[in-house]
């Protein structure tokens, strides 16, 4: 078990970008997303998120940054990069036959967040806000929490929240958490 901190310039710099457009298009208005994750910057909805992979995955998006769709297989709101805020579930959504996996802390830039309580398999972007129950009327999205446990879609079991980007620019993966899953400690 080790704990690496991804230092990525060709990563980092657009996501500052995203951080400056998401900034400028929000403009103080963005309603602050309750998280049980660290909150870095409330007024664009900048947060520590998680999602577990293996560990070439880890090393290939370290490198080369996250792929729209490449790390679930399950996608009920479209192809975007899926994020939690449950180490349990990070775990869960990597791979079970392998035992050395990695848990990515990633810094994801959430800005406008549109709440869907259903399954939208068809999104390749945010949906206009007036689709939840924000306050800003038809404005576009910036990100999609996925609120879907709330009408029993996911079934009793299952109770986190999928946080989705569709611009990688909007994720960075800052730590890489190397460990081994134990099973019946």
């Amino acid at each position: 078990s080790k704990v690496e901190r991804v230092q990525n310039m060709s990563l980092w710099r657009p996501y500052c970008r995203a951080r400056q457009e998401i900034a400028h298009s929000c403009q103080d208005k963005c309603p602050t997303v309750q998280s049980t994750c660290q909150i870095l910057d409330d007024k664009i909805n900048e947060v520590y998120l998680l999602i577990g992979t293996t560990e070439h995955q880890a090393f290939e998006i370290s490198r080369s940054g996250f792929t729209l769709g490449s790390l679930t297989e399950n996608m009920p709101l479209g192809d975007g990069l899926y994020f939690c805020e449950s180490a349990a579930k990070a775990d869960a959504a990597g791979p079970v036959t392998s035992p050395n996996l990695v848990m990515i802390v990633t810094r994801v830039i959430l800005g406008r967040p549109a709440i869907l309580t259903s399954p939208q398999p068809d999104l390749t972007a945010p949906p206009a806000v007036r689709a939840s129950p924000l306050p800003f009327g038809g404005t576009a999205a910036h990100s999609v929490i996925g609120d879907l446990q709330a009408r029993g879609e996911r079934g009793a079991s299952t109770k986190w929240r999928d946080f989705v980007v569709y611009d990688r620019a909007q994720a960075y993966p800052e730590y890489l958490i190397y460990y081994d899953r134990t099973v019946g400690f």
